[in-house]
């Protein structure tokens, strides 16, 4: 059976520091974009199975509720559409 090296401890500490830091990231994120009508924030957008409830969604979340620039926030919602 493969043992790990010694440097295996470390490596998962380091894992696990930045996947809380990217949690924490996403929460903080996720927080202004809980709205009416996405009261799950971008999961809602995830999950909205119509193009007019994921329009809904998007016009809900107005500019001062964003956390990140405009075009940050736009590619973010880019890459997090529902696939067809």
């Amino acid at each position: 059976m493969l043992m790990p090296g010694p440097d295996f401890p470390k490596a998962l500490t380091f894992g696990l520091l930045v996947s809380l830091t990217l949690f924490i990231a996403l929460l903080l994120i996720n927080e202004p974009l809980q709205t009416g009508a996405a009261p799950k924030g971008i999961v809602s957008f995830q999950m909205a199975g119509t193009l007019d409830h994921a329009t809904t969604i998007l016009a809900s979340w107005t500019a001062t509720q964003s956390p990140l620039p405009g075009p940050l926030c736009g590619w973010i919602l880019y890459l997090s559409r529902p696939i067809p």
